[in-house]
């Protein structure tokens, strides 16, 4: 039991020092931000995560570190939001 208390406090000892890490990189913390919780259908899901493994995997070989909370949301809501018409809203669901 202590040993998988010990596992738990290293883990959480890590994400702290990777939260360190990244605001020390100048980018701070989303946890300020407002947040939503969204319940998708599971094919748009899959295809959001997948979307996203995909430019992380890129953005790995150019050494970009894309986070999904900081940079991948906000921009993908982003572009939706910006072509997004009435006529889709308000026609049939999809």
């Amino acid at each position: 039991m202590s040993e998988e208390l010990d596992k738990r406090a290293e883990r959480i000892g890590e994400r702290l020092n990777q939260g360190d890490r990244q605001e020390a990189k100048g980018k701070g913390s989303v946890k300020g931000r407002p947040s939503i919780t969204m319940y998708l259908p599971e094919d748009l899901h899959e295809k959001l995560k997948t979307k996203f493994l995909e430019l992380q995997l890129e953005g790995n070989k150019e050494g970009v570190d894309l986070e999904k909370n900081r940079d991948f949301y906000p921009k993908i809501i982003k572009a939706g939001l910006e072509h997004l018409e009435d006529e889709d809203f308000l026609g049939s669901q999809d």
